[in-house]
């Protein structure tokens, strides 16, 4: 998965440099810096893979501006619903870049034409997958988790902003949020400077709208999460050398301010970016030999993991133990998101359709209690739960489900709960009459 994820990313930055006239190889250099000193969350997201076919998508608007062909058009729109099958929330660049195509067309009428054509391949792009959960059975419980289950998800999202959770993103960002800061004012400046020029720089504007979309779409429809943002500053950097070879200045005045501002800026950007990544961390560097040797294991985990979730040695431990339980598919429950590895790991599916159930109960409060109910009358033998990522300690654990179970083995804040323990001491209650 990870290769895929790469190669994805590596395809992305390709189609993406190709919107640029020069400097190319130094834009895909920066990305892969960036690329690199992400950390893990960022990576195998869906948030990344649907900016291949949104960047393809952008390619072909940009030859429609340059030859009309309804052809193109329906290429386009199919590509868009592709993109828009990863994650929905694609439709809002997708509006943007639309908008602006049809502003920088002399005729209207044409591009009305060619706007229908494009929802017409979005259409066809969606025909596959609606015919495929129909088929499978999944179509009722699409429509549901659409309906009825994301407007509660969205309303979530935005109650669970705070100045703590963005101000934990930009540290781990740090330096690239700077492109923001600079991105931004770039587009304000050149927009305005540009009023009466636009149809000079088409590809400009048509970058642009992209990369105002996608920020508007992070902002305003998802969470402060790091995957979510990784798209728009990608975006905001090929903004910015987007903008620097189309400014309106004359050619020797450009050529002398990209020989004097732009060696130090770059070279300025790779330092922070070095100086912040795991590049130079003894401990990373020393485990390179290890990973060649042994692989993928729990200490070689926690020493290259950026984050404090999950615990790889603690959850090692839980993993053992559960394996020597004989856990099977349907046996086991994970109250947090970052004990699920649990399921790869011992290759077995959860009791539940809830993958994890605390950050469900919390992202859907209206159905905690249901969302409880299903897992007590499943067949889980077994539920995990974790005090540090629940923010509890031993001291203040809530008194309710699932904390409440007995526990038969912990290892650090980690904790395994026996279902079957509970329901025995219930029956045996019954047949005391208690």
């Amino acid at each position: 998965m990870q290769a895929i994820d790469l190669c994805l990313f590596a395809a992305s930055v390709y189609l993406l440099s190709r919107l640029l006239e020069q400097q190319r190889l130094l834009f895909a250099f920066l990305a892969g810096l960036f690329y690199l000193s992400c950390n893990e969350w960022v990576h195998c997201q869906r948030d990344i893979w649907m900016l291949l076919p949104a960047a393809g998508a952008v390619l072909v608007n940009v030859l429609r501006l340059k030859r009309s062909s309804g052809g193109l058009a329906v290429v386009e729109g199919t590509l868009w619903g592709i993109a828009f099958w990863i994650k929905p929330h694609i439709a809002i660049p997708a509006v943007s870049v639309l908008g602006m195509h049809a502003f920088l067309r002399s005729s209207w009428r044409a591009a009305l034409k060619e706007t229908l054509l494009v929802l017409t391949g979005g259409v066809l792009a969606g025909i596959p997958g609606v015919i495929w959960l129909i088929h499978s059975g999944a179509w009722p419980h699409f429509l549901e988790m659409m309906l009825e289950w994301n407007p509660e998800y969205l309303a979530a999202g935005r109650a669970r902003q705070s100045f703590s959770r963005w101000q934990l993103m930009f540290r781990r960002f740090f330096p690239w949020w700077f492109i923001h800061l600079t991105a931004i004012p770039g587009v304000c400046l050149w927009m305005k400077r540009l009023s009466n020029r636009m149809c000079c720089h088409r590809q400009t504007c048509l970058l642009i709208a992209f990369y105002v979309g996608r920020l508007i779409q992070s902002l305003s429809l998802q969470h402060a999460m790091d995957y979510i943002h990784a798209p728009a500053l990608l975006l905001g950097l090929l903004t910015l050398f987007r903008i620097r070879q189309s400014w309106p200045t004359p050619a020797a005045e450009r050529a002398t301010t990209q020989m004097n501002l732009m060696p130090p800026l770059v070279c300025a950007t790779v330092f922070l970016v070095v100086i912040s990544s795991p590049f130079i961390r003894v401990s990373h560097i020393t485990q390179w030999s290890e990973c060649v040797r042994n692989g993928s294991t729990a200490e070689v985990r926690a020493q290259l993991a950026h984050g404090n979730f999950p615990d790889w040695k603690h959850l090692q431990n839980v993993e053992d133990w559960l394996a020597a339980q004989n856990v099977s598919d349907r046996q086991l429950t994970c109250f947090n998101i970052h004990s699920v590895h649990l399921f790869r790991e011992l290759g077995v599916q959860p009791a539940t359709r809830y993958w994890a159930v605390g950050i469900l109960q919390e992202l859907f409060p209206r159905r905690a209690d249901s969302i409880a109910g299903e897992v007590r009358d499943s067949g889980t033998r077994f539920v995990v739960t974790e005090e540090r990522e629940s923010k509890h300690n031993s001291d203040t654990l809530p008194e309710g489900f699932p904390w409440d179970l007995p526990v038969v083995f912990r290892s650090g804040s980690y904790r395994v709960h026996e279902m079957r323990t509970a329901v025995a001491e219930h029956e045996g209650q019954i047949q005391h009459g208690e």
